[in-house]
């Protein structure tokens, strides 16, 4: 299970006798509702695949793991991983990954995590020996598939987007939207309401932004794990959202 912004993953690698699935639910006003189920097609997909044993997502991309993944029923196989996009007719496979040096029982796609721009995967048997020590993977997701940062567009609104990742040690990443050249005032809180770190204060075009937060108070000092709130203000309109600092 994973979750970014509004949606959540969760993977079901016992379906169809271990083929496995992944579903992708959404948070809306009445709660949350199922907006994808992810599979592959019959010529990629045999028993025992473990599809779905690891599953994780970001604003954009899903990345799920197939750590027993199968040519033939029977036939243990390195691991894959499978990468998709989201668009705005749904979720689109991408790219199908795998360990370059990989070899049978390596359970690559144990684990798996992802980002805007990398992809990581865990093969916890490397090589395939008892007590081996395991590999991780990372991968750049712009040399996977062509991906280019969108043409600047006018945002149609003001908004403030959910940090990610969240919870997060040691940074995050703090993104927002302005319609029309503002003031922008953007400010980390304690749950006490104190302020403890100006990330912006200063008049913005319109255009969409990010700014990576460390951690750390006005003096640079790092501050306690815990909940805090990141305010937005431009002009009259204020956005509030909670993170977690996990030390």
């Amino acid at each position: 299970v994973a979750a970014a912004n509004d949606f959540v993953i969760i993977g079901s690698r016992g379906w169809a006798r271990q083929r496995g699935k992944a579903y992708v639910f959404q948070q809306n006003a009445g709660g949350w509702s199922q907006v994808a189920e992810l599979d592959r097609d019959a010529s990629e997909s045999n028993q025992g695949d473990l599809f779905g044993q690891a599953a994780a997502i970001s604003p954009d991309y899903v990345l799920i793991g197939a750590s027993h993944r199968n040519k033939s029923p029977g036939k243990e196989e390195p691991g894959v991983a499978y990468l998709y996009k989201r668009s705005n007719t749904g979720w689109t496979q991408y790219a199908k990954l795998m360990a370059s040096d990989g070899s049978n029982g390596n359970n690559f796609g144990w684990s798996v995590a992802i980002s805007d721009r990398y992809a990581v995967i865990g093969a916890p048997a490397l090589p395939p020996v008892s007590h081996a020590p395991g590999a991780v993977y990372v991968y750049d997701l712009s040399t996977i598939v062509g991906i280019q940062e969108s043409p600047e567009t006018v945002p149609a609104t003001f908004r403030l987007e959910q940090n990610y990742p969240n919870p997060f040690n040691p940074t995050t990443v703090i993104r927002y939207r302005i319609p029309a050249a503002d003031h922008v005032e953007l400010t980390i809180f304690n749950r006490l309401g104190e302020p403890v770190r100006t990330l912006v204060s200063e008049r913005k075009a319109a255009g969409s932004y990010e700014i990576v937060w460390d951690g750390t108070d006005e003096t640079g000092r790092r501050v306690a794990s815990g909940v805090y709130l990141f305010r937005l203000s431009v002009g009259e309109q204020v956005q509030t959202k909670k993170m977690i600092l996990m030390r």
